[in-house]
């Protein structure tokens, strides 16, 4: 019986000893021949990101002004004209050249990379549009003003987060989401809503 016990522990202590010192190698291996890489940084994942961008936009070319911004959004939204409406959002090249960069999700303790960041704005994009233009397009929307949080600040852009009260409804409604400001211009980020 000890006999046996002698030789399990033997086996045991030669396949795990066998099985560190493999494992040991292999690190040491790869690291030897630069095999292990570090994280990306996010200035990397934003040239890759930006990498078949041909024009890289100097501004927004939005609207003058936050209440402007929702009357050119009403007018598109009554003459059912979604390419109206999409001028009226962030492109993929003004978001990362012109709202990424400056974002407080680029940075710690965040850090969401862009490709990630754009694919959640452009998923709620298209699901609001679609939404929007069901619920209210073709339909006068009678907007009698906005309600909104005290604007953030985030280095060069400003975010405005916006209610929409109308004489439709009893209570204001969230009909698009942020609104970016940028040298006194503003764009829609997307059209998330609440329909």
């Amino acid at each position: 019986m000890k006999t046996h016990y002698a030789v399990f522990v033997v086996v045991v202590a030669t396949i795990f000893g066998s099985s560190c010192r493999n494992d040991n190698s292999d690190v040491h291996a790869a690291a030897n021949a630069g095999v292990i890489k570090s994280a990306p940084t996010i200035e990397s994942e934003l040239a890759a990101f930006r990498s078949d961008m041909t024009v890289a936009p100097r501004s927004l070319v939005g609207a003058p002004t936050r209440d402007s911004l929702v009357r050119l959004f009403q007018k598109a939204l009554a003459s059912n004209d979604s390419t109206a409406l999409k001028r009226l959002e962030i492109t993929r090249e003004q978001f990362a050249y012109l709202y990424y960069p400056e974002s407080k999700l680029a940075r710690p303790p965040y850090e969401l990379n862009p490709q990630t960041m754009w694919m959640q704005i452009d998923a709620q994009r298209q699901r609001g549009l679609r939404l929007l233009l069901a619920r209210y397009g073709g339909r006068k929307l009678k907007v009698r003003g906005l309600e909104c949080r005290q604007p953030e600040r985030e280095n060069a852009v400003v975010i405005h987060q916006c209610l929409v009260v109308t004489s439709d409804a009893a209570t204001p409604m969230q009909l698009f989401g942020s609104i970016l400001e940028r040298d006194d211009q503003f764009k829609f980020v997307g059209y998330a809503n609440r329909l």
